[in-house]
């Protein structure tokens, strides 16, 4: 079956590299900056027209298509990238090319990802299949942007005819055609203001220092053991506030990252922090003059879940990878298929790109020579055979 597939969909005469790595730093010369990617996302937008697509583009700026199948009205699989870089606006987006290698910001994640989507638009256009897909560049994957995109897909009014039929996802994310992320890592994410009545450092002495029981806080929380099995972590990584040397803070703040991948761990570890908040609290308005008030503000929150071993899809996609002789090893991560896996709906994160490095750096990098198409043929067999194409 998989051989009739791949003579269909015209897998060996898939050769041109070059053609996606021009298709790839046209992507990524938009800047896409975290929560404003509508540049980008037109861009995606006139892409799929250009192939004869009617795109749409939702209330929250995902753009995407449907390519009908003969036997479905709503589509039932869904092949997702995202729009978004870690980049902020200011960063100047240059990507430059050194033999197979082009290297810039977002190169690889996730512009890769839509050179992957636009060629699957263009493969699919012609072809008859009996399932309907949905191919989605979605805003909101990275950092705070807390996988909003695909949040919005599953969880919103707007999409709640959409969604209702979809029982496959893939996203197209990262490196390596081997690897396949069948588990999600959860995790949830604080930011915490301490605040108090501030003053001069010299006449306003005994007073409540938010500094302190931030101080102590993070003493604290960084001495918490966690269990090895499953893997679970946290950490601190930004700290801002006061005014001058001289000044006693009004208002300090920190970020917290909680990882696991088990969501009981990562409430035992909430509550350990919420705990040890009230000891700084405490400590500090016993020791001084005046009264020190902490917030708790969440500013993310990515579901555990995985893909059944004995899924349809894992099936699938060890049967590609067997006819194409690629490994399949199967990993944990953080991607937009968290959101479809934590409701029981079979999804996993799939490459992109081949080899690539240097991920959320300026100067990321991915291969585009000849074997920069293994990840790139393998996605469209796979989703080939997912929505049974036929002649």
């Amino acid at each position: 079956m998989i051989k009739e597939v791949s003579k269909i969909v015209q897998l060996d005469n898939i050769t041109d590299f070059e053609y996606f790595a021009r298709l790839t730093t046209e992507i990524a010369s938009v800047p896409a900056p975290p929560f404003l990617e509508e540049e980008r996302g037109n861009l995606i937008y006139e892409m799929f027209k250009e192939i004869g697509y009617l795109p749409l583009k939702d209330s929250i700026g995902n753009v995407y298509v449907i390519k009908e199948g003969s036997e479905e009205n709503n589509p039932s699989i869904v092949v997702a990238a995202h729009l978004d870089t870690v980049f902020p606006k200011e960063v100047k987006i240059e990507i430059k090319r050194s033999e197979n290698l082009l290297i810039g910001p977002g190169v690889g994640d996730d512009s890769r990802g839509l050179t992957n989507l636009i060629f699957l638009a263009k493969q699919l256009f012609s072809l008859k299949t009996k399932k309907s897909i949905l191919l989605l560049a979605n805003v909101g994957e990275e950092g705070i942007g807390d996988l909003r995109g695909v949040k919005h897909l599953f969880r919103s009014e707007e999409h709640k005819n959409l969604a209702s039929n979809i029982r496959t996802f893939i996203t197209i994310d990262g490196s390596d055609s081997s690897r396949v992320v069948s588990k999600s890592l959860g995790s949830k994410r604080f930011e915490i203001s301490f605040t108090g009545p501030g003053g001069h450092s010299f006449g306003a002495f005994g007073t409540v220092n938010p500094m302190y029981a931030l101080g102590q806080f993070l003493t604290d929380f960084s001495k918490l053991s966690v269990p090895e099995n499953p893997k679970t972590t946290f950490s601190v990584g930004v700290i801002n506030g006061g005014t001058s040397v001289n000044s006693i803070p009004f208002e300090v703040k920190c970020q917290i990252d909680l990882r696991s991948e088990s969501m009981e761990q990562i409430e035992t570890l909430s509550e350990k922090m919420n705990q040890l908040l009230e000891k700084a609290v405490s400590n500090e308005n016993e020791l001084r003059l005046g009264t020190i008030q902490v917030e708790i503000k969440k500013i993310g929150d990515r579901p555990c879940g995985s893909l059944s071993p004995n899924s349809q899809l894992l099936k699938n996609i060890q049967e590609v990878h067997s006819f194409l002789n690629l490994k399949v090893n199967e990993t944990v991560s953080s991607t937009d298929a968290n959101i479809p896996q934590s409701m029981g709906i079979d999804a996993v994160s799939l490459a992109g790109s081949e080899r690539a490095g240097n991920a959320h750096a300026l100067d990321e990098w991915i291969d585009v020579g000849p074997d920069s198409l293994i990840p790139i043929k393998r996605n469209l067999l796979l989703l080939a055979v997912l929505a049974s194409v036929y002649n």
